[in-house]
């Protein structure tokens, strides 16, 4: 009976794991076209809307919102003129941190003149959906 007893708790525990295993699994992660719209904010000077998507721009002020898009907007132009802006992104790899709250997504950004880099863009998930740091 006792051992009858010891396996189903074992049982039931190892279900319980594997349904969290699961839930965790199935916990979206950012969304690759997501991703490249937002940053597509960016590429296309829309600074502003950039700065709506940052979750950390939420509780700022207006000021300090209009400050970050035009110091967005300055980077833009240093890019411009460096290589020709950016044109086109594309997401190479989302690591999702231990809780799948928070993301580190790695993006390549492709300048007019076909030279290229990867960013990160750090992302926090707020209800079911992901926005930028």
């Amino acid at each position: 009976m006792a051992l009858t007893m010891f396996g189903c708790l074992l049982l039931t525990m190892a279900c319980g794991r594997a349904r969290a295993e699961e839930q965790l699994e199935a916990t979206a992660l950012p969304d690759v076209a997501d991703v490249a719209e937002m940053y597509g904010l960016y590429i296309r000077g829309d600074f502003d809307a950039y700065v709506r998507q940052m979750e950390s721009a939420d509780h700022a002020t207006e000021d300090y919102r209009r400050q970050m898009a035009a110091l967005f907007k300055q980077r833009h132009r240093a890019q411009v003129e460096e290589n020709g802006g950016p044109i086109a992104c594309r997401v190479l790899e989302v690591k999702p941190k231990a809780e799948r709250t928070d993301a580190e997504v790695f993006v390549e950004v492709t300048f007019n003149d076909r030279s290229f880099e990867e960013i990160m863009l750090p992302m926090v998930r707020i209800g079911d959906s992901w926005r930028l740091r």
